[in-house]
């Protein structure tokens, strides 16, 4: 096959992704938002449990499908401690969107990057590359100066959200290290 042959194949590739990227954004844009709106009502463990049971909701097609039997894993208390550490990071993210401007919000909770690739290193073995040093460096200098500690006091709900970062990184470690012995459906 030659280049030419591979071009629309490989442009339809990227055209879907950059539908799912699209989709993922506005998605969890809208479920700021709404959490935002929801915090004047509702405490943010409430939040969470509610999105939890829709998540759940919009699972069921998907267990009415293969049953349980992908729940069934040798390792429950891996999925246990990803789901429990993602429940957390979920609540400290809400608390953040009650508390805090949603542009704060996002900008620390897109430090998830950073923290990822720091704890794939401790505890997956993964390199760190000059590339990565030099965007884990960049990202730390950019939170700074969101946060700017020295110049204003950093706002606690802040640090919450800091931990909802670094939570949701743990959580994307511990589930990159199940990928190997367990199905995609089993981790969802």
């Amino acid at each position: 096959m030659t280049a030419t042959t591979n071009a629309p194949a490989r442009e339809g590739s990227v055209l879907r992704a950059i539908l799912w990227t699209a989709g993922t954004l506005t998605s969890m844009f809208s479920m700021g938002l709404a959490a935002r709106e929801l915090s004047a009502e509702l405490a943010p463990h409430h939040v969470s449990v509610w999105r939890s049971a829709i998540c759940l909701l919009l699972l069921a097609p998907i267990m009415l499908r293969f049953g349980f039997r992908p729940a069934l894993t040798p390792k429950p208390l891996k999925h246990v401690a990803r789901n429990t550490v993602h429940f957390g990071a979920q609540w400290c993210w809400f608390f953040g969107l009650s508390a805090l401007p949603l542009a704060e919000v996002f900008a620390i909770e897109f430090t998830a990057p950073i923290w990822t690739a720091l704890l794939a290193c401790i505890f997956l073995g993964e390199r760190l590359t000059g590339p990565r040093i030099a965007a884990i460096l960049l990202g730390f200098a950019g939170i700074m100066i969101i946060l700017r500690p020295g110049i204003a006091v950093i706002d606690p709900a802040a640090l919450v959200v800091l931990c909802a970062a670094i939570g949701y990184s743990a959580t994307y470690v511990i589930t990159r290290s199940m990928m190997g012995s367990e199905s995609a459906l089993t981790v969802v």
